[in-house]
This record gives C-alpha cells, sequence and structure tokens, in this order.
C-alpha cells in the first residue's frame, strides 16, 4: 500500500511550513518545494524529529517555468493526496505598475509564481487525484482578490486569478471526489507581510492554519480564520456598494507607504 504524501509548496516559512507542521503532526509524509535547499532540509529535520514522519525536499523557483518535468519526475511515485498551493510573492512596496523596480522581470516573476505555479502543480497531481476519485487542493489567494487593489495591482491580479481558478476547478472536480479549497487570508504574521507581532486580526501561521484545516469539506471557499472570514464579507459588501469610496481609500492607505519606500530607496 502506498503512503499518502502531503506537498506543500512554499513551504520553508509562514503559511506553507504551518500547514506541512499542522498535516504532519496528523501524521501525513510531507513533500517540501521551495527554492533554498539549505532552509527546506532544515524544516525536514524539524518536521521529522517532532513527528517522526517521513519528508523529501525538492529545491525548485517558482519563477522559472521549466521546473515542472523535474517536480513530476520527484512525484510521480507518490500518493499525492494533499496539494498546498502556498508559495506566491508580492511587490518590494506599493507601487505604481509602470514604476515597478526591474518592471519586466518583476512582472513576470509574479506571474510565474503566482499563476503558473497553481496551474502547473495542479496538472501534476490532479490526474492521480481524479484516477482514484479523492483528494484536496488548497490554493491560497488573498483578500487583495475581492477588490480594485490600486497600487497592488499585479499582483491583486494574479491572486484573482487564484481565486476564479479554484472555484471552477472545484465545479468541474468535486463529482469526481476531489476538494478545491480556497482560502482568502488577510493580514497574516508571516515575513511576507512584514508583520511580526501576531493580534486577534493577525493571527500567526499556526493559527490561522489550524482554523482553516477545521473547514476543508464544509468550505470550498473562505477566509480561513473567523477575523477574516468578516473582513472579506465586509470588504465584499463595501465594494459592491462604495466601489469609487473604497479604491479612495485604498489610495490614501496605500500612498503613504509607497511614499516612504521610495524616499528610502532614493536615500540609498
Amino acid at each position: 500500500m502506498l503512503v499518502i504524501f502531503l506537498v506543500v509548496t512554499g513551504a520553508t516559512d509562514g503559511i506553507g511550513k504551518a500547514y506541512a507542521m499542522e498535516l504532519a503532526n496528523a501524521g501525513m509524509d510531507v513533500v517540501l518545494i521551495s527554492r533554498t535547499l539549505s532552509k527546506l532540509n532544515d524544516v525536514a529535520k524539524e518536521i521529522e524529529d517532532t513527528y517522526q514522519v517521513k519528508t523529501k525536499v525538492v529545491a525548485v523557483d517558482f519563477t522559472r517555468t521549466d521546473i515542472y518535468e523535474t517536480i513530476s519526475k520527484e512525484l510521480e511515485d507518490l500518493d499525492i493526496g494533499i496539494l498546498v498551493n502556498n508559495v506566491g510573492m508580492s511587490y518590494q512596496y506599493p507601487e505604481y505598475f509602470l514604476e515597478l523596480p526591474n518592471g519586466d522581470k518583476t512582472t513576470m516573476d509574479l506571474i510565474n509564481c503566482n499563476v503558473v505555479s497553481v496551474a502547473m502543480m495542479t496538472r501534476v497531481v490532479l490526474p492521480r487525484m481524479t484516477e482514484k476519485r479523492k483528494g484536496v487542493i488548497i490554493n491560497l489567494a488573498s483578500i487583495s482578490a475581492e477588490s480594485a487593489v490600486p497600487l497592488l495591482s499585479l499582483y491583486g491580479a494574479t491572486k484573482s486569478f487564484v481565486t476564479s481558478f479554484s472555484q471552477s476547478l472545484h465545479a468541474e472536480y468535486s463529482s469526481k471526489g476531489i476538494i478545491v479549497h480556497l482560502v482568502i487570508p488577510g493580514y497574516v504574521a508571516t515575513q511576507m507581510s512584514g508583520i511580526r507581532r501576531a493580534s486577534m486580526s493577525v493571527p500567526c501561521p499556526k493559527t490561522f492554519v489550524m482554523s482553516d484545516l477545521r473547514s476543508i469539506g464544509w468550505l470550498s471557499r473562505t477566509g480561513g480564520y473567523w477575523f477574516h472570514v468578516l473582513l472579506v464579507s465586509l470588504t465584499d459588501i463595501a465594494f459592491y456598494y462604495l466601489p469609487k469610496v473604497m479604491i479612495t481609500i485604498m489610495i490614501w492607505t496605500l500612498g503613504p507607504l509607497r511614499q516612504r519606500a521610495v524616499k528610502k530607496r532614493k536615500e540609498k
């Protein structure tokens, strides 16, 4: 009998690592996929020592598009039960689209990491899942996908892809035993968010993931954590009734962050 594996992209810190840790705690063997081999090995050792499960690491750069044959070969003999499409990247700071630092490269890196990775990792694991009529795909979007996000336009658009793709995929494959679970988080205390201290509205990764895992099988679309569920609902309502006002508020909020970042960049 094949051992059932969990596959997590962007697995060396933050939300991705938390999914790996919590599901390893439930007894699943884990495949960790991320860019830096040394960090992957550190997380793999931590999981093995803590939970006595098997791990496998795959070091690839998700800003590249020539990695999926390698990933497919690494996974071909494994029975994948759960895929967590977590890997992602954002801007260094809020910015107008045409003024993004290294604009062409940043644009392609964001699309490859946030969009292509979700579609291609799904293509790698979904055929085997449909054969056995069982599997879970967890896709991490963002509350930025719920509305227009000026000064984060490309990032928000990439996460909108994740939202649309996940909901459509769930409709296509739920009758074949596949759960596609869309998670729309707000801020979580991670390196990517830049928030170090957790709070009631900004949970730590462990708290967020433990909350979200309880909803799998019950909700195909969720904020993952109670405060984020509320925030997503309020955002949807506000942008439906007051779109211009909300966009103005977004610019007022993100504009000063941009100005401070640009000033620091010029000082360097």
